[in-house]
């Protein structure tokens, strides 16, 4: 788990939603293993300025997203959506016991004390599935930042769980494992998360989209920003960048671990 007080998101949450919005891919994802379509109740754990919940809301379900910072749900507010949004941190929910068909959790576990997170999600479902989209160590170190970035690279891997880890946190909480389905970074992301530039290493030199990027802003130290930048700027002059990291095109990124009530 990372050590980001809720400071950090309101610093961060003023300009959040310029670089971050919901990815097409994973909102399909979600809506289909949650069934939305069919209705329900559901809740966006740790929801940060709210674009999954917003996106997820206009394929169907009463929504809520909750998040610890009120500068980002000031953002999250902003969304024309049927969304409730509260203040809350994410381990202990502001739910009742037994009130949702659903819940997710996108890009945030890593924040998270995810023992509690599962109980309280656990205590919160009335039946259905958890869904937790997450990068896992085993990937992280699998991406190419890692020859620009390595000393940030490690300190992200060794901050995130296992899958075996998420297993075995959610089975301790209630939960039954269905299955993980791994996730490939999308040529022309939308949100701009730290991999998201698998595609397009051009982002990276850019400050906004860095800042919005929690591991950029917390875990690379400013010295190996500037050499990571520099290198990644020969690489892609030279052309040694995609003689190099084309051919892990189709090494999966991101997984999804989808649990069950």
């Amino acid at each position: 788990m990372l050590p980001v007080h809720v400071e950090h998101y309101d610093v961060v949450g003023q300009s959040y939603s310029e670089t971050r919005r919901a990815e097409p891919g994973i909102v399909g994802v979600l809506a289909i293993v949650l069934e939305v379509d069919r209705g329900g109740t559901f809740l966006d754990i740790a929801c940060g300025s709210g674009n999954y919940a917003a996106a997820l809301a206009q394929r169907g379900g009463c929504w809520t997203g909750v998040d610890i910072s009120e500068t980002m749900l000031r953002q999250a507010r902003g969304h024309k959506s049927s969304v409730s949004w509260a203040l809350g941190r994410a381990e202990e929910l502001p739910i009742q016991d037994n009130a949702l068909s659903g819940a997710i959790i996108v890009n945030a576990l890593h924040f998270l004390d995810a023992s509690r997170v599962f109980h309280e999600a656990y205590r919160a479902l009335s039946a259905g599935r958890l869904i937790i989209f997450a990068p896992m160590p085993d990937l992280v170190r699998t991406w190419w930042l890692g020859r620009y970035f390595p000393d940030m690279i490690d300190s992200i891997a060794r901050s995130l769980l296992s899958e075996a880890d998420i297993h075995s946190r959610l089975l301790d909480a209630g939960f039954k494992i269905e299955e993980t389905q791994i996730y490939f970074v999308a040529e022309g992301p939308v949100d701009l998360f730290i991999y998201s530039g698998k595609y397009a290493p051009e982002i990276y030199f850019k400050k906004k989209i860095r800042d919005n990027m929690s591991q950029f802003r917390n875990l690379c130290r400013p010295a190996e920003l500037d050499a990571g930048l520099n290198l990644l700027r020969r690489d892609l002059e030279s052309g040694a960048f995609w003689r190099e990291h084309l051919p892990r095109e189709r090494i999966p990124d991101y997984a999804f671990v989808i649990a069950r009530k």
